[in-house]
C-alpha cells in the first residue's frame, strides 16, 4: 500500500518580548509512539490547536487569521498571566508536505537534498488580541505590514488599507 501525503502544520511563538528565550513550539501531530515531533534540532510538541483564516488574496485586507489553542486546565491561560498575554510576539506557521511514515523518523531535516518532503514558504504573524473560555483560548494574528505606525525609510505609515 503507498504512504499518503499530508501536510503537517507546524506553529512557533517567539515571546522573547515578554521573557528572554521564551520560544514555544508546537503542532497537531506526534508520532506514533506519542513523542513529539523534531524538526531541524527542535522539539515541536503536540497540543491540541486549530488554525484559520491564513487565506490570502489579492485584493482587500490582509488576512487576520486565528489561532486557536486547547485551555483545559488554564494551562494557556496561567502562560498568558505571566507573558503579558504574548501581544506582539511572532508566530511563525511552517507546513510541509511529507509522507506519514517520515513522522516515525527521529530527526526531519529541513533542506535535505534526499528528503521525501517539501516545505512551503513561512508564514510570520503577530499576535494581537485574543479571546478565553474554560476550554480555548483564539489569538487573533495580524500580518507585520498590517502593524499601524511602521516606519519606512524616511517615511511614515499611519495607517494600511
Amino acid at each position: 500500500m503507498a504512504n499518503q501525503e499530508f501536510e503537517l502544520e507546524v506553529f512557533e511563538v517567539d515571546a522573547s518580548l515578554h521573557l528572554t528565550g521564551s520560544i514555544f513550539r508546537f503542532c497537531n501531530e506526534a508520532k506514533a509512539d506519542g513523542s513529539s515531533i523534531e524538526i531541524d534540532g527542535e522539539t515541536f510538541t503536540a497540543y491540541p490547536v486549530r488554525a484559520e483564516g491564513f487565506t490570502k488574496n489579492i485584493q482587500g485586507r490582509l488576512p487576520r487569521p486565528t489561532l486557536t489553542l486547547s485551555n483545559v486546565k488554564n494551562t494557556i491561560t496561567t502562560m498568558l498571566l505571566s507573558l503579558s498575554g504574548l501581544r506582539g510576539s511572532r508566530v511563525t506557521r511552517r507546513r510541509f508536505l511529507l509522507e506519514r511514515e517520515v513522522l516515525s523518523e527521529d530527526l526531519i531535516t529541513v533542506g535535505d537534498e534526499h528528503s521525501d518532503y517539501l516545505e512551503y514558504p513561512p508564514d510570520i504573524y503577530f499576535v494581537g488580541p485574543y479571546v478565553e473560555n474554560s476550554l480555548t483560548v483564539s489569538f487573533e494574528l495580524t500580518h507585520p505590514l498590517d502593524r499601524g505606525n511602521l516606519t519606512l525609510p524616511r517615511r511614515r505609515i499611519i495607517n494600511l488599507l
